[in-house]
Formats: C-alpha cells, structure tokens, sequence
C-alpha cells in the first residue's frame, strides 16, 4: 500500500483539491493523509475532489475551524478493508486488513498540538494505542517536533520535548523512512524559519 502525508494548511483554497488528487494519481498513492485541512463542512464534493474519480473510503476529525486543525484519510477499498477506526482531536487511526497479502495494518494520521506539553501527552496516547492494537503500524503526519536542535532554524527548541519524542520512538520500537530532496519540510512565508516537522514511521508488532 503507497502512502501520502500532506499538510494541507487547508483544502479549499483555489486549485488545492486538484493538486492534492493530481499528486495522489501521479504518485500511486492507496492512502491518502491530510492534515489542517481547517473546515468543519466535509462535504462529498471537496472530499472527493481531494481523491480523484476512482472510488475511496474516508475517515475524518472535524477542525475546530477555519484557523486550523482537521484530520481526513482515504483509502481505496480494493486495496484495504478496514475492521476499526479511532479518533481523537489530533489523532485519527484507520486499522485494517492489506487485501492482497492478508496483513493487518493500523495507519495513523497525526498533527501533533502547537502546545509543548500537549505534545507530550500525544506521545503517551499514541503509545497506549500502538500496545493496544496489533499488525503492523505506519505512523505519518505532521508531529510538531525536531529529534535534534538542527531540526529547527530560527524557531523554538524545547530540548525536554525533543527527550520525551525521542523516548517515544524508542518504546514504540519506530523505524524511521528514508529521506529524499529537502532537508527542512517546513518554512515560514518570510524563509527566515524552516524545520523538519513531517514525518512517516512504521513498526510490526511480532
């Protein structure tokens, strides 16, 4: 199953749902993630707009309005069944069955809370999750947190915070991906701020 991770920072300005399913086509992509997607109205049209004309499947967690926040997640059917989904405010955990090889998989959507110690309780929610449902796990999102102090340019570093997202990755026995083109994922509108804030994972829990 191909994934996309996005931060959207909202899906209904001009052309962004065509340039969200013009990338999801051109890439392959099976599961779709979308963070910020700042509405509330999650109509058929934009949702599916987002997609393509092929058929999906969809989970969301509403924002709490046009400032930010929201969670939504696709799928395409033929490729996974779905047996569970799990919500909160900044998690939202789609858990099913691989169609063509039988696995079962928990794919985790995250936009992990401004607030420092915020982001700490997540890890600790995200935790609870991971040793409550088996399979193999894919976390992806926009996790709000740097491993190290080059993480960020010019933008606040907690070093408690960058123990405690590293403490988590180590006790949910996480496998980071490898990385291509940009080093930072995220830069301010002046370029003066950049950090590296979305990330993918995976775990198989034996």
């Amino acid at each position: 199953m191909n994934c996309l991770s996005l931060n959207a920072r909202g899906i209904k300005g001009k052309g962004k749902s065509g340039w969200i399913s013009g990338l999801r086509l051109s890439q392959g992509v099976d599961f779709l993630a979308i963070q910020e997607s700042k509405t509330k109205d999650l109509s058929q049209r934009p949702i599916s707009s987002c997609w393509g004309n092929s058929s999906f499947n969809c989970e969301f967690v509403n924002s709490d309005g046009i400032v930010g926040g929201g969670l939504i997640s696709w799928w395409d059917p033929s490729c996974f069944r779905v047996s569970g989904v799990f919500k909160s405010k900044h998690v939202l955990i789609i858990s099913g069955l691989l169609i063509h090889s039988a696995v079962h998989v928990n794919v985790a959507n995250i936009h992990a809370p401004n607030d420092p110690s915020s982001r700490r309780a997540s890890w600790y929610e995200l935790l609870l999750y991971r040793r409550s449902l088996l399979g193999l796990w894919i976390l992806l999102g926009d996790f709000n947190e740097v491993r190290s102090s080059d993480g960020r340019i010019n933008s606040e570093f907690f070093s408690q915070n960058v123990i405690a997202f590293n403490d988590f990755i180590r006790d949910t026995e996480l496998v980071e991906y490898n990385y291509s083109g940009l080093k930072y994922t995220y830069m301010s509108a002046k370029g003066d701020k950049m950090s590296k804030l979305d990330k993918s994972w995976c775990v198989k829990n034996l």
